[in-house]
């Protein structure tokens, strides 16, 4: 676990490095998730007995929490809202995200391998199958004093 956790910080830190700083929010981890999915594609990373974990990182003027979710039964989360811009990519197993808008509802269905980057404040609903594992990377924002009266 810890190497792998290790291996996705290493990832990040050389990913912060070689991009433009001003590429923030959704396009960031859009930008990110291409990448990390070309590196678990290519490491063929194995994931026998990973546990819970969250970890909370700062590159350069991003703050990122790192989370990896393990789903021992299939579960259900309904009408979840996002604190946060996330990326959410499968690293085993299945998940069914529906996301829930005005008019309309969006069904996607992420196998391992795949992802999805949501901005904050999505509201969701997702269906895990049993033994799945996603990695889930939230993009901080810090919310900034300012004056509106100026």
């Amino acid at each position: 676990m810890k190497k792998f956790i290790n291996e996705i910080e290493n990832i990040l830190f050389e990913f912060n490095n070689q991009i433009n700083d001003n590429l923030i929010g959704i396009t960031y981890l859009e930008n990110l998730k291409y990448h990390l999915i070309d590196i678990i594609k290519k490491e063929k990373f194995e994931f026998p007995n990973l546990d819970q974990n969250i970890l909370q990182k700062n590159f350069k003027n991003r703050e990122l929490a790192i989370k990896i979710e393990v789903f021992q039964e299939s579960t259900s989360r309904i009408k979840n809202r996002l604190k946060d811009d996330c990326l959410s990519i499968v690293l085993r197993g299945l998940r069914i995200v529906e996301i829930l808008s005005k008019d309309k509802l969006n069904s996607i269905n992420l196998y391992a391998h795949n992802g999805v980057t949501l901005p904050k404040n999505t509201v969701y609903t997702e269906n895990l199958i049993k033994d799945s594992l996603l990695l889930n990377i939230f993009n901080i924002e810090k919310i900034e004093d300012t004056d509106i009266d100026k």
